[in-house]
């Protein structure tokens, strides 16, 4: 989450290597700025390639305030609603990650009535 690409960061194939320090996220960013920072986001975010993404998980790449689980869209919508009500952060970056959007897709039944 450097909002570069991996010709500028240098880690093409994402080795458990640590990013350049003179390379910021946009967490660090967002924060110099005085914004509140915030991820939300399921496990499942680094399971393919889990090994190389280790860095990124053990880092949460940045952010002030994480919650890291697994939940269903509704909830996770609820959570982030709470965490700004709580906050009240004058400023918030916030990064929200829902997991329904991914695979394994599944059909709903249409509300054609």
């Amino acid at each position: 989450m450097t909002g570069t690409t991996a010709r500028t960061h240098g880690d093409r194939l994402f080795v458990n290597k640590p990013m350049p320090e003179n390379l910021p996220t946009l967490a660090q960013v967002f924060r110099r700025e005085r914004y509140k920072t915030a991820a939300f986001f399921p496990p499942s975010a680094f399971y393919i390639d889990h090994d190389r993404l280790r860095a990124f998980e053990q880092s949460a790449y940045d952010f002030e305030y994480v919650k890291y689980e697994f939940l269903p869209a509704p909830a996770r919508t609820d959570q982030v609603i709470r965490f700004l009500e709580s906050e009240r952060p004058e400023r918030a970056f916030v990064w929200v990650h829902y997991f329904e959007p991914h695979e394994p897709y599944q059909l709903h039944p249409r509300d054609d009535a």
